[in-house]
């Protein structure tokens, strides 16, 4: 539900992008302070930084629940501790690979232990993987430009008229938002569904729940 919301108010800055353009344009134009002007796009990226928490929380939740049904089963294939289900979303570097790994190691791990129906077998992650990072690149490079606006408020230097938005890259990284998610919802489904099976099979064999993400 959250990384919907997410993806929701991604795609809103990007329609709003535009139109909050013009308004600063025409505020600058007009004598007026462009920061100063309240916009739909300003509304849609408060909204976004608001999500960005909870998302994280339901997802590590759901991560982590997933790798303790795992560890469970074999914890000697389980190559990540506990924590990373946490941290590994933002530690730098290892958040290449790591939160990749601990789906594919709990999604293999449930897949191999029954007959799993085909919902639930294990199916390769690299499309929604290859899709998340380069989504993250896209909003993480955009919003350092964007927060160099910042620094330059600080030490007194004009943000151009345009206050740092840029329609075309707000449409790029809005666009890879929704092809990342499309992408994570079967694996979310997909792994949840092989360790719900497999508990009503062999009983409270692990504390699985499911949680939306």
């Amino acid at each position: 539900m959250f990384g919907a919301l997410l993806v929701l108010s991604g795609i809103l800055s990007a329609v709003s992008a535009p139109a909050a353009v013009h308004a600063f344009e025409a505020a600058a134009a007009e004598g007026r302070d462009p920061a100063q002007v309240l916009t739909a796009y300003g509304v849609a990226a408060l909204l976004y930084l608001l999500l960005l928490l909870p998302t994280w929380i339901v997802g590590s939740l759901w991560l982590s629940r997933a790798r303790q049904n795992a560890v469970l089963i074999a914890p000697d294939r389980v190559r990540l501790s506990a924590v990373w289900a946490w941290l590994g979303w933002w530690v730098p570097i290892v958040c290449f690979w790591f939160p990749k790994q601990i789906v594919d190691d709990s999604w293999r791990i449930t897949s191999s232990v029954a007959a799993i129906g085909p919902r639930g077998r294990y199916r390769n992650t690299n499309l929604w993987w290859g899709l998340w990072v380069a989504y993250n690149l896209a909003a993480n490079v955009y919003a350092a430009s964007q927060n160099r606006g910042i620094i330059d408020i600080i030490v007194g230097n004009d943000l151009p008229v345009n206050q740092g938005v840029v329609p075309a890259l707000e449409i790029a990284v809005a666009i890879l938002g929704i092809l990342a998610f499309v992408a994570w919802v079967p694996v979310v489904r997909g792994l949840s569904k092989a360790q719900t099976d497999l508990a009503r099979l062999y009983g409270s064999w692990a504390s699985w729940r499911s949680v939306p993400s």
